[in-house]
């Protein structure tokens, strides 16, 4: 049964990879066609920008001197005809014919050049002669945007001339006068047929043009001329061009249209003539580049998908024969699960003696301080006065043993509410000296190793000293016959994974190392050590809280604590402190108020009626006048009387009513700043009191901390928060 689990287990990962591989061997090839795919046709797609922005320059190059000559040739016309009035123009249009037919034959492209009058009528063509003066040209709309006021250079859009009904359009400027008035238009009448040849003779480098047009366009999208010719005009493509050449100061631009005529997306380049209007706009079909693409592609997919089935198919020959043989251990893998349930059973049962162990050491400890309480109690009411002292003394013992037995509860679970404290560990060890030597028996040696330059901690210096005296405690009932207790005190850096039960612990910390000389620790006793309610002790020595309190201080500051045997003997706590580089805040200095502080009025605020009946006792018994209520509520009544002026407001934080403890004072403060606040709790994790600058004392209260934090508010010196939460000795 020992070798199945493995058994199974390796052909459970096997099975588990050749599934996954039979699956990459799909996945993983489809997955990187896909993305090589992708890449291709963007390739493509980017070099079928780059060829039509390529052509349209070439082009653009081509045609732009033409366009200049066309110009001039207008330019040199007004020249001649600079200053004649149409009567002169008539009576020498024979000459003016023949200089216009000169310049006609250094401009092939160009059917006609010719001067319109100011009433629309043609007065001189190069092309004809006498010219056809017939022809009524003022509904042409070069003419009317001139007539208009238009300056510059005109392109009309493609019209058949009158003359012999062939498409043509004309580059047309107004006619110049000295003074200014409507003289007519001079143009120039331009075949299209030259640049659809024009066009055509640039993409004869292509193989296969399907899919592309050239087009000669105004700067509104009006067609001049296009290639190929036989190619149906898009809906909504002059309108797309225009806009994205009014979108933008360049004069080039691309953008990627889709035609509602034939749903095809076409990706277009265009370069405009400076000063000109006129653009030429090349565009290309997605559905070409995608054909394109795929002429590239076709080998890759002819090799890599029979080499894809080819290994999907070797793989899952290999699962088969993989889970044919994983079916003989199948039995065995039924006992491993077996095994398994019954060890999941026990743990399970140990889950629960732990959970046993936990709730009968609580009920124990707190039986038996009970049974000294009401024990004592019953005594003291049949016991003369004389006699009565030392059951009460026993009585408040007992109940001091039940606040510490508390505290190491609260600290475990790491609901302990602590007031940190920066410390200088080179100083509170020597403080902590005071504690530990009545602690330990004269038979054991203390030796002190603490590094001069150690660093800062921030702690709750009561948690501390409860921590290290619990080590101490511990160390001492491991030595009866006396030895050598060690403190090894020294900075660390601590990397992650250096501590075993902390592997994510990280930085700067102090490390306080306490060593005995005993007997040392069993490896089984030190897994457990740490556990709440676990000792090796002898009952009634102790209650198995120490090193777990030790354990949640450590934590609840943030660092952690470890525990193993040395190799000669003895046995080693280390705490790992995380390093403070905050500065040291030197304590107010304390007031030292008279026992006999003048008597005050305290408005105490306390649901709970026994508890309201000691507290009242204990502020009598001071010297003060109290004024008690159970209600938040009603407490701001009486402080709002025109009689209630209270001294100070002693309130517990948990309140019944809707109103808490904390609620009331943030309300009293408001309205009442100088009145001095004192809040009580008996929570594991109250609200945050202390942060808004309320004393906060926990419970159970003692007459002398009460007393203590009741002179500190009322004393004229600055006040000090009174923290009665410090530990008092404890056994381990």
């Amino acid at each position: 049964m020992g070798s199945a689990a493995p058994g199974i287990g390796h052909y459970q990962k096997t099975v588990g990879l050749l599934r996954a591989l039979a699956a990459a061997s799909l996945v993983i090839p489809v997955v990187m066609l896909l993305v090589g795919g992708t890449i291709t046709w963007q390739n493509k797609r980017q070099d079928a920008w780059d060829e039509s922005a390529w052509l349209v320059d070439l082009l653009q190059q081509s045609t732009s001197k033409l366009f200049e000559t066309q110009f001039l040739a207008l330019g040199e016309v007004g020249m001649v005809l600079d200053g004649l009035d149409p009567a002169a123009i008539a009576a020498r249009q024979s000459q003016f014919h023949d200089r216009l037919q000169a310049l006609l034959r250094y401009l092939p492209q160009t059917r006609d050049l010719f001067v319109v009058r100011g009433d629309g009528h043609v007065a001189v063509s190069g092309l004809s002669y006498p010219a056809h003066s017939g022809f009524d040209l003022s509904n042409r709309d070069f003419f009317d945007y001139f007539r208009r006021g238009g300056t510059g250079l005109f392109v009309s859009a493609v019209r058949n001339r009158v003359a012999d009904n062939r498409p043509v359009f004309s580059l047309a400027i107004r006619r110049p006068v000295p003074d200014g008035h409507f003289a007519g238009v001079i143009a120039t009448a331009i075949s299209p047929d030259y640049f659809a040849h024009l066009f055509r003779s640039a993409t004869d480098i292509y193989d296969d043009f399907s899919g592309r047009i050239i087009s000669l366009r105004r700067s509104d999208g009006e067609v001049l001329a296009r290639w190929p010719a036989t190619e149906p005009p898009r809906a909504g493509f002059d309108q797309a061009l225009a806009a994205s050449i009014a979108g933008t100061r360049h004069l080039t631009g691309h953008f990627t249209y889709l035609s509602p005529t034939d749903g095809e997306h076409r990706d277009v380049v265009w370069r405009r003539f400076a000063g000109a209007g006129i653009v030429i706009a090349a565009s290309v079909t997605h559905r070409a580049i995608t054909a394109s693409w795929f002429r590239v592609i076709l080998p890759h997919l002819a090799f890599d998908i029979p080499a894809m089935l080819g290994l999907f198919s070797i793989t899952l020959l290999a699962l088969r024969r993989t889970l044919q043989a994983a079916a003989a251990a199948q039995q065995a893998e039924a006992e491993r699960q077996r095994r398994q349930r019954v060890e999941e059973a026990a743990r399970q049962s140990q889950k629960m003696e732990a959970l046993g162990q936990l709730t009968g050491g609580v009920a124990h400890d707190f039986n038996n301080l009970l049974a000294v309480i009401l024990g004592s109690a019953e005594l003291a009411r049949t016991r003369p006065a004389d006699r009565a002292a030392a059951l009460l003394d026993n009585i408040v013992k007992a109940a001091q043993r039940g606040a510490t037995l508390t505290r190491q509860l609260l600290s475990f679970s790491r609901n302990q509410v602590l007031q940190p404290k920066v410390l200088d560990p080179y100083i509170e060890i020597q403080r902590m000296m005071a504690l530990l030597k009545p602690s330990l028996r004269g038979t054991i040696d203390i030796d002190l190793r603490v590094a001069s330059d150690v660093w800062l901690v921030e702690l709750d210096p009561s948690e501390w000293d409860m921590a290290v005296l619990n080590i101490a405690v511990n160390a001492r009932d491991a030595m009866p016959e006396g030895g050598r207790f060690t403190m090894t005190v020294d900075n660390q850096r601590i990397v992650p994974g250096q501590l075993a039960r902390a592997p994510d612990l990280r930085g700067d910390f102090v490390r306080m190392a306490l060593s005995d000389t005993g007997p040392g620790i069993a490896p089984a006793v030190a897994a457990r050590a740490f556990e709440p309610f676990y000792t090796t002790k002898e009952i009634g020595r102790g209650t198995g809280l120490g090193l777990s309190q030790v354990y949640g201080f450590t934590c609840q500051a943030g660092g952690r604590a470890t525990i193993k045997a040395g190799e000669a003997g003895g046995t080693t706590v280390t705490l790992y402190l995380p390093r403070s580089t905050k500065p040291i805040v030197p304590p107010a200095a304390a007031a030292d108020s008279p026992d006999g502080t003048a008597a005050r009025r305290i408005l105490l605020v306390e649901c709970d009626n026994s508890l309201a009946r000691v507290t009242t006792e204990i502020l009598t018994a001071l010297g003060h006048e109290v004024v008690r209520v159970d209600r938040a509520r009603d407490a701001l009544d009486q402080l709002m009387q025109p009689a209630g002026r209270f001294n100070l407001l002693l309130s517990d934080i948990a309140m019944p009513g809707g109103l808490d403890g904390l609620q009331l004072a943030r309300m009293v403060r408001g309205r009442m700043p100088a009145l001095p606040i004192i809040l009580v709790s008996g929570c594991s994790d109250p609200p945050p009191a202390a942060e808004d600058g309320f004393r906060v004392l926990q419970k159970p209260l003692r007459a002398e901390q009460l007393g203590q934090a009741i002179r500190a508010e009322l004393g004229p010196y600055p006040r000090i928060v009174v923290d009665n939460r410090r530990a008092q000795a404890v056994e381990g």
